[in-house]
């Protein structure tokens, strides 16, 4: 047993470790500075240790680091998904349902006699994934002690979020499209830039504690390290009192990064992250960081496979892409979609690709292979877009190869080795042209 660095994400000045201890199933996110020769420097800040409190024996000296937030103090939400609402992580805003849910584990199904009070039950274990240690064994409760209060990170890497990025051009927008009017009016994708261009970075990371993780970057601030926020999918609280079982077998939660990208929704420029579970769960969710992703976001929608029985596991992410389709021959349509694949070990155990609307969540066309089965199972993999067709806007009957800025079609590969190319042009015609 022992410590593994899972990914390394760089920037200008700062190096981004993330890894896992699996002696007791902990977890890091460290900033290195990054020298001139590409060699990692020192350690500037550990979020485990800024989230824990503590000696920090990562960082030169081993220094006692004030903890940044209290279990009390932390911004941590969940999503009911039954009433597709946003609350806070506690019973108090909790349902039933949810609570029935945080329960559902071996750990609390062998305590006898039965448990009556589900509330204070439910209650307690939220408190300890919050981070309160007064009922760990240490101290004399009866739930597992942890040496620091961050999960193990295991495949997610530490995406950074900084200021807009994307490479639009408002003057590539077609005619009357809500960019080019946004555009127009003042408030295109250019002034969106211009006016976040310094917003705080952060870091979005995936642990198997069940969240997840925003952390300062560190990088236009001096708080790199603290957690700002943490959000707990609605599948992440199924079981997730496995966690305090002083016998803990590991499991796995939010064990990916999410993809992130500006897109226009809503009538405005936001940046919006997609992300999954992999092994943790079969959800995707969509979070609207907006200008400022230090701050709580919204969520935009969660898709899972009651949503859809296809659905599987999601170890494969998905990607976030505007699409046209000519609406008559002289106007062009347009809409932001969330493509993500189906993934694996799904009930039907096929491979399928989905577009879903970015904004509302509702799936737009499922492109189905019907290739595999319970004894061939299939599923899936990660999606790449193309932009390689645009429409002549005085008669959208022509076209010419070149970009607009909207995808024209997805590619990618199942677990039966077959590479598929779908033609986002089916969300708007109905039709299924998967080749």
């Amino acid at each position: 047993a022992g410590s593994v660095s899972s990914n390394i994400i760089s920037n200008e000045s700062l190096a981004y470790k993330t890894g896992y201890d699996t002696s007791d199933w902990s977890g890091f996110v460290i900033a290195n500075l990054l020298n001139t020769d590409g060699t990692l420097g020192e350690v500037v800040w550990d979020a485990a240790c800024k989230l824990t409190g503590g000696e920090c024996n990562t960082m030169p000296g081993n220094p006692t680091i004030p903890q940044t937030r209290t279990h009390a103090t932390r911004n941590i939400f969940t999503y009911e998904y039954a009433t597709k609402t946003k609350h806070p992580f506690h019973t108090t805003d909790m349902s039933t349902d949810e609570i029935s849910k945080i329960l559902d584990s071996d750990y609390f199904r062998s305590i006898t006699p039965p448990l009556t009070d589900l509330v204070s039950a439910a209650d307690s274990v939220i408190h300890y994934v919050r981070g309160d240690r007064l009922l760990e064994q240490q101290n004399g409760g009866p739930f597992r002690t942890r040496r620091n209060l961050l999960g193990d990170v295991i495949n997610s890497s530490a995406k950074i979020v900084r200021g807009p990025s994307a490479s639009y051009n408002d003057q590539f927008w077609g005619a009357g499209s809500p960019e080019r009017l946004a555009a127009d009016s003042g408030t295109g994708y250019t002034e969106f830039r211009a006016a976040n261009a310094n917003r705080n970075n952060i870091l979005l990371v995936g642990a198997n504690d069940g969240m997840l993780h925003a952390f300062d970057a560190g990088i236009n601030s001096i708080n790199g390290g603290d957690e700002l926020w943490a959000y707990i999918p609605s599948k992440a609280l199924d079981g997730i009192s496995e966690f305090v079982d002083p016998a803990y077998i590991h499991t796995s939660y939010v064990d990916a990064a999410p993809f992130v990208l500006d897109s226009y929704i809503g009538s405005s420029w936001t940046t919006v992250a997609l992300g999954g579970m992999r092994h943790g769960g079969k959800l995707f969710y969509a979070l609207d960081l907006g200008n400022t992703p230090e701050t709580e976001p919204d969520v935009l929608w969660e898709f899972t496979d009651e949503d859809d029985i296809d659905m599987g596991y999601t170890y494969a992410g998905g990607i976030i892409a505007r699409v046209t389709y000519p609406d008559s021959s002289t106007s062009v349509d347009s809409k932001w979609v969330a493509f993500v694949p189906n993934g694996y070990n799904s009930t039907n155990h096929k491979s399928v690709m989905y577009a879903i609307d970015l904004e509302t969540g509702q799936l737009l066309h499922k492109w189905e292979t019907g290739i595999g089965d319970i004894n061939n199972p299939n599923g899936m993999g990660p999606p790449v877009a193309s932009d390689i067709i645009a429409y002549d806007e005085s008669d959208t009957t022509r076209t010419f190869y070149g970009a607009d800025q909207g995808a024209d079609f997805i590619y990618a590969g199942d677990l039966h080795g077959n590479l598929y190319r779908f033609n986002v042009g089916d969300i708007f015609t109905g039709n299924d042209t998967a080749e």
